[in-house]
C-alpha cells in the first residue's frame, strides 16, 4: 500500500504546475443571487443600524419596488 502512495505521489507531483498564476473572476454578489432566486416579483432588503437609524445599504430593487432613487434615501426619516 505505501509503494501505491508513493507511486500516486509521483504522479500527482509531474501534472502540478510549478508556477500557477491566479484566476481573476468577476465579482459575484451573493446576497442579490439568492434574493433573485428565492424572491416572486419585485424585492429589495436593506441594512438599518439601529444606533442613529441610518440606512447604508439599500438594494437595486428598491427604485422599482417604490419608484424612489435608493440613493436618497440615509435614514429612516427618510421614507416619511
Amino acid at each position: 500500500m505505501k509503494n501505491e502512495i508513493i507511486h500516486i505521489n509521483k504522479i500527482w507531483e509531474s501534472m502540478v504546475k510549478e508556477k500557477r498564476d491566479p484566476t481573476l473572476l468577476p465579482h459575484i454578489d451573493i446576497n442579490e443571487i439568492v434574493s433573485e432566486i428565492l424572491a416572486v416579483g419585485p424585492f429589495y432588503y436593506y441594512i438599518i443600524d439601529f444606533y442613529d437609524f441610518s440606512i447604508p445599504q439599500i438594494s437595486k430593487g428598491f427604485k422599482e419596488a417604490h419608484g424612489l432613487d435608493p440613493n436618497q434615501i440615509e435614514t429612516v426619516k427618510s421614507f416619511h
